[in-house]
């Protein structure tokens, strides 16, 4: 029994074993179920082929890769690959666009015996251009930017994809064709700004393009619009400031400078701050002649992107200018104020040297030959002398006299804006107007002076005509002025309103008495010091120089009226009120006469120390009457305030004043002088 068992047990081991033995063969491989490739996938590699890959399986002996242009049906072998190969199809010269599908089986072969297993899931590729990749992104001009790119095999052309931003919108920039063309130009952006880009391969096909795989975003910055210079100005004869327009999307702006106009640039300032649209150069020299150009630029990943380069613009610094008639104004300031007009350009461009020469510190303008008609009165600052060449008329366009206080007034030009105020001699100083053979101020007989000249120092009037002034009004009002000098001038014209005016008018600035119209005067009666005015002409005037008002103890000084013409005057040659150490000498007066009363040629009140010799008169009514300055009632009752003001009287020698020639002079007695106020007790003077 125990032999029969053991038997039994060790046949059962040997079918055992015999059992595995051969299921390692084919017979037993059979019997088994192959895998299911997994992992199956396909790319587009080029235009005309693709490449398959798939999972490796065990226990088999390779796949066979199928393909088919329907998914249902048609399959064909295409490839057989052993197991220990790399696990990829390529499949080459295919139809670029079309749709082909895959599948894969594997498959156990032992000897002449194959055993397949089941076919993987089928999917589709379709062969299309390959993906390509920007190389280079850079700035032509702030519209345009330069894409190069690597060519792609097969490639009909390319598409090129726009954004404003990585993860954006892309849409269609520009299509170019060629398999060898590598690079295009974007036109039509935006000056500063980051543009982020794609770009397809496309290839023709029946007609149709078709598209590769998109590439890659790649950023470029367009580089910012080219700056406008607006205009530059000197702050000084060592500093001028230049501004310009702001420029779109740029970081900041770059400042070159040369001395020629075309080469040489060097850059001199860089300003990181986009909204500040000024730079200010402190390096100038007197005498130099310079050229500015400006960049905007924008900082882009640690780089600054600069744009194209302004225009230049000139800058001579030189305190010296001549314009014309048809000049505009410099820098082309005002030229964009809502008054400038054919009107009032010679206003604008005049005053414009003048706003010039207050911040230089002074400056000198040279008017060309021509007629100016000013809109407005030219104010005039320190340190300034204006020439004005042979031919130069200048006239008034100004319709109303809110404001305006006739031609040229001695004042610097922000006097008016700062509502400041003239103390004393305290106001512009070391002013000349000089004429240059015939030049014209032509009053056209309008209302106030053709000059206001108030608390100045060191004034030259010379060669210059004043024409028809209006019978209320002067040529020059002169007042708390020291060193003035009016010299070969010639005063002529007027129309008779039956007041008594002065071509000269040597007054105070009195708000009591009316004296000086200035508004920047602070009205503390300054009297004139040191006037000089010699080689004169005054002719057909109301009364060449004087005075006709006064101000309680504040008299002029130094008044010297000497060698001048005067003639046919209608009231009065020479004024003299309130006048101390003064002197009228030399003068050829002939014709004063016509008035309503008896015309005077020298009429003095409340004068001392006056000296009146070697004057030649003649075919006048009277020589001359010396009294007491004493306000009328009349002229109290009009000026409140001015019955405070006492009488001045005299203090004049008889010698100091007869030296003198009279020729036809109708009334017998030559000097009247008086010392008393009703006039009573006076002496007769004899010219000898």
């Amino acid at each position: 029994m125990k032999r029969r068992i053991k038997s039994m047990l060790f046949l059962l081991i040997a079918c055992i074993v015999t059992g595995i033995m051969l299921c390692s063969d084919v017979t037993c491989q059979a019997a088994a179920k192959l895998p299911i490739v997994s992992g199956v996938s396909a790319v587009s590699k080029t235009y005309n082929s693709v490449e398959v890959e798939w999972k490796a399986a065990k226990g088999i002996t390779g796949y066979e890769v199928y393909r088919s242009t329907n998914k249902n049906k048609s399959y064909k072998k295409v490839a057989t690959v052993k197991k220990n190969s790399k696990l990829v199809f390529k499949d080459k010269k295919l139809t670029t666009g079309k749709t082909y599908y895959y599948k894969i089986r594997a498959y156990y072969k032992k000897g002449s015996s194959v055993k397949y297993g089941s076919y993987s899931k089928v999917v589709s590729v379709k062969p299309v251009p390959a993906k390509t990749t920007i190389s280079s992104i850079t700035s032509v001009d702030y519209k345009t930017l330069k894409l190069k790119w690597k060519a792609v095999s097969g490639a009909s052309g390319y598409r090129i994809y726009r954004s404003t931003s990585k993860s954006g919108k892309y849409t269609l920039a520009k299509t170019v064709s060629g398999k060898n063309t590598v690079s295009a130009n974007v036109t039509d952006l935006a000056g500063g700004r980051t543009y982020y880009f794609k770009i397809r391969a496309y290839k023709n096909v029946n007609g149709k393009a078709v598209l590769g795989d998109t590439s890659a975003a790649k950023s470029g910055y367009s580089v910012p619009e080219a700056a406008e210079i607006v205009n530059i100005e000197l702050n000084s004869l060592n500093s001028a400031t230049l501004t310009w327009k702001f420029v779109s999307g740029c970081s900041g702006y770059y400042i070159y400078r040369s001395n020629s106009e075309t080469t040489g640039y060097t850059r001199i300032g860089t300003i990181s701050n986009k909204s500040t649209k000024e730079f200010t150069d402190n390096t100038i020299v007197k005498g130099s002649t310079y050229y500015y150009k400006v960049s905007a630029y924008r900082a882009a990943d640690g780089k600054k992107v600069e744009g194209k380069k302004s225009k230049p613009i000139k800058l001579r610094v030189v305190s010296s200018y001549t314009i014309s008639p048809s000049s505009a104004p410099y820098a082309g300031n005002y030229t964009k104020n809502q008054n400038y007009n054919s009107t009032s350009k010679n206003y604008f461009t005049i005053m414009s040297y003048m706003e010039l020469f207050e911040r230089l510190g002074g400056g000198e303008l040279i008017l060309s030959s021509g007629t100016y008609s000013l809109w407005k009165t030219i104010y005039v600052p320190s340190n300034t002398t204006i020439r004005f060449a042979d031919g130069v008329t200048i006239k008034s366009t100004a319709t109303t006299t809110s404001g305006n206080y006739g031609l040229f007034v001695l004042a610097a030009p922000s006097i008016m804006e700062k509502s400041g105020k003239y103390y004393g001699y305290n106001g512009v100083h070391d002013i000349k107007l000089i004429g240059t053979g015939t030049v014209v101020f032509d009053k056209e007989y309008k209302k106030n002076s053709a000059l206001l000249i108030g608390h100045t120092k060191n004034v030259l009037i010379d060669g210059i005509t004043f024409k028809n002034m209006s019978g209320g009004a002067h040529f020059i009002e002169l007042d708390a002025s020291q060193n003035v000098v009016v010299q070969n001038c010639k005063f002529t014209g007027y129309k008779d309103t039956g007041a008594i005016k002065e071509a000269i008018n040597i007054d105070t600035p009195d708000s009591i008495t009316g004296g000086f119209s200035g508004t920047y005067s602070s009205m503390d009666k300054t009297a004139n010091d040191g006037v000089v005015i010699q080689n004169n002409v005054f002719d057909n005037v109301p009364t060449a120089v004087g005075t006709h008002m006064y101000s309680d103890g504040y008299a002029h000084k130094k008044i010297e009226i000497t060698g001048n013409t005067i003639r046919n005057c209608k009231y009065y040659g020479i004024r003299a009120m309130n006048w101390q150490n003064s002197s009228i000498t030399n003068n050829i007066i002939d014709k004063v006469t016509g008035g309503p009363d008896e015309s005077l040629v020298i009429e003095m009140r409340g004068v001392s120390n006056m000296k009146v010799s070697g004057n030649t008169v003649s075919n006048s009514d009277r020589f001359m009457i010396i009294k007491v300055a004493a306000y009328s009632q009349s002229t109290i009752d009009s000026h409140p305030g001015i019955e405070k003001y006492r009488p001045v009287y005299n203090s004049v020698k008889e010698e100091d004043v007869v030296h003198n020639t009279l020729r036809n002079i109708k009334n017998e007695c030559d000097i009247y002088y008086a010392n008393t106020l009703d006039f009573s007790d006076r002496e007769n003077w004899s010219v000898r």
